[in-house]
């Protein structure tokens, strides 16, 4: 997708990850070439085509590709289909995850650091003897533990939430 003089890859159909979510100028990328001609590219070699920057290419598994420019309603169409891809994904990965948490007697929690509180499902609350309607902050958290486990607990916890 062609912005500002940008290259924007905001999908890619890849064996691995090249470079979804990056931009580069039109005129150091194959993309930006066909998107400016108007025309659709294939090269057999990436390491004897002049139009190919070296350095972005050697590292990948990339030796030859077909570049074709599309138009701002394919573009959209696109963009649509691999949102909906995306959002598919992503509910089966929460379906799974969902079972087998419910199955293995498990149980998971995130923190809110804005509202102070732990989001805990019901499953969670009841493993540790909290009514589901409950709130539970951090510090319930921590005071809920052994005493000799508190500290290295909250050094544990406090070390891997420091970005």
């Amino acid at each position: 997708m062609e912005k500002d003089g940008r290259c924007f890859y905001v999908a890619e159909d890849s064996i691995s990850p090249l470079w979804q979510g990056q931009s580069f100028l039109l005129d150091h990328c194959i993309s930006g070439w066909a998107m400016r001609h108007g025309e659709t590219v294939a090269i057999r070699d990436v390491r004897l085509d002049p139009r190919i920057p070296k350095e972005a290419y050697a590292p990948t598994f990339v030796r030859s590709l077909v570049m074709v420019p599309i138009d701002f309603v394919v573009q959209t169409v696109g963009l649509l289909v691999h949102r909906a891809r995306a959002a598919s994904a992503i509910r089966i990965s929460e379906e799974r995850l969902r079972l087998a948490v419910d199955h293995a007697d498990v149980g998971f929690w995130d923190v809110d650091f804005v509202q102070n509180t732990l989001v805990w499902p019901s499953q969670t609350k009841a493993m540790f003897g909290v009514s589901a309607d409950v709130p539970v902050t951090l510090q319930d958290f921590y005071d809920g533990l052994h005493p000799e486990d508190r500290d290295a607990m909250i050094e544990a916890f406090t070390a891997a939430a420091d970005p």
